[in-house]
C-alpha cells in the first residue's frame, strides 16, 4: 500500500472540506522553509480539522483511524518534498514532539515512511516506552521490527510483548525471526511465570522451538508445557499444536 493509494482512499471517506484541508496542508509542507515545524503544527490539529470517525475498510488498515493515516501522509510529505532532511531526523523529531496518538500513528506507518530502515534506532527506542498503545502500534501488525530490528532488539520486543500480556500471534514476521536465543528466552519466561503461579499469553509457544532449547530446558520442557496445558485451555491448544508441528514425542 503506497502513500498515493492512502490519499486516494482518504479522498473517498473525507468530506469536501476535510479533503480541501488535507490538500492545503500537504501544499504548506511542500513549500515550507521549516517543514518539520510545519508538520508538527498541522499534525496537532488533525483531529480538530477532521471529524470523520470512519475507518478505512482495507485489510492493511482496518485498525487505523483516519487521523492516523492523515498524519502518516503529512510525515511522508516532509520526507518526499524535502530530501535535504534525513528520514531518521524527521521521524525522531516527530516522535519526540508528538503526543501518544501521534507517536502511535508514526509507528504504525514506519514501513511506508522508512523503507530502508534508516530510522531503526528511533523505533528501537520507542520499543522501550511504557505506553501500551504506542508499544502495540510498533509491535503488533507491523512488519517494521521483523524487517529491521537486530536480533537482540527483536527478541526483547517479543519478550516485552509477552510481559505486557499481548498475543504475539499478531507480531508479524515472528516465524522468520525464530532463533536459539529467542526460544530459550521465551521458555525461561514461561518457567518464571509458572513458578510465580501466573499464566502468560498462550501465544508464547509460537516463539519456542524445542530443537533450539538448551539441554536443561529440554529436560523441563514436558513438565512445563503440561503444567500450562492443564491450567489453561488456550495453552492446551497451543501446546498441542506445538507438539504436532514440531513432531515431538514424549514418554
Amino acid at each position: 500500500m503506497s502513500i498515493k493509494k492512502i490519499i486516494n482512499k482518504l479522498n473517498s471517506c473525507l468530506s469536501s472540506a476535510e479533503n480541501q484541508w488535507l490538500q492545503e496542508a500537504l501544499q504548506q509542507i511542500q513549500s515550507s522553509e521549516d517543514p518539520q515545524e510545519e508538520l508538527l503544527n498541522l499534525s496537532a490539529v488533525v483531529k480538530r480539522k477532521l471529524v470523520s470517525l470512519n475507518t478505512l475498510d482495507e485489510n492493511d488498515f482496518v485498525s487505523n483511524q483516519v487521523s492516523e493515516l492523515v498524519r502518516i501522509c503529512l510525515i511522508s510529505q516532509v520526507i518526499n518534498s524535502h530530501p535535504e532532511l534525513k528520514v531518521s531526523a524527521i521521524l525522531k523529531a516527530y516522535y519526540q514532539a508528538g503526543d501518544s496518538t501521534e507517536k502511535a500513528a508514526m509507528l504504525k506507518g514506519l514501513c511506508l515512511l522508512d523503507t530502508n530502515g534508516e530510522a531503526v534506532n528511533v523505533a528501537v527506542n520507542a520499543a522501550r516506552c511504557n505506553s501500551a498503545d504506542e508499544f502495540s502500534a510498533l509491535a503488533l501488525n507491523n512488519d517494521y521490527p521483523s524487517e529491521f530490528f537486530a536480533e537482540l532488539n527483536f527478541n526483547q520486543l517479543v519478550l516485552k510483548a509477552l510481559f505486557m500480556g499481548l498475543q504475539i500471534i499478531d507480531l508479524r514476521g515472528l516465524q522468520n525471526r525464530l532463533s536459539v536465543q529467542l526460544s530459550n528466552m521465551c521458555f525461561s519466561y514461561a518457567v518464571e511465570q509458572a513458578l510465580a503461579e501466573r499464566i502468560p499469553p498462550a501465544s508464547l509457544w509460537l516463539a519456542v522451538r524445542y530443537v533450539d532449547l538448551t539441554t536443561e530446558h529440554k529436560a523441563y520442557f514436558e513438565q512445563y508445557t503440561q503444567h500450562f496445558a492443564q491450567v489453561d485451555l488456550q495453552h492446551k491448544d497451543r501446546v498441542s499444536a506445538l507438539i504436532e508441528e514440531q513432531n515431538l514425542i514424549f514418554n
